[in-house]
């Protein structure tokens, strides 16, 4: 382990296989806790996704292709 810890940390499951649900409500309490937006684009329906992705953009600049 490399030591390096992020404040995501304690929002991240240590061990096991990857789980929606535990997922969703981890993005939830970072959002209410520490004001941390983490939105998966399968979770929006298309025009949700096409606004969250300017904006992401717009922060964050253009994602690279591939």
């Amino acid at each position: 382990m490399s030591g390096l810890r992020s404040s995501l940390t304690p929002h991240a499951g240590s061990t096991g296989e990857p789980n929606a649900v535990a997922a969703r409500k981890a993005a939830r309490d970072a959002f209410h806790a520490s004001d941390i937006v983490l939105i998966r684009l399968a979770w929006l329906n298309a025009a949700d996704r096409r606004d969250l992705i300017r904006i992401a953009e717009r922060v964050h600049g253009r994602r690279r292709s591939g």
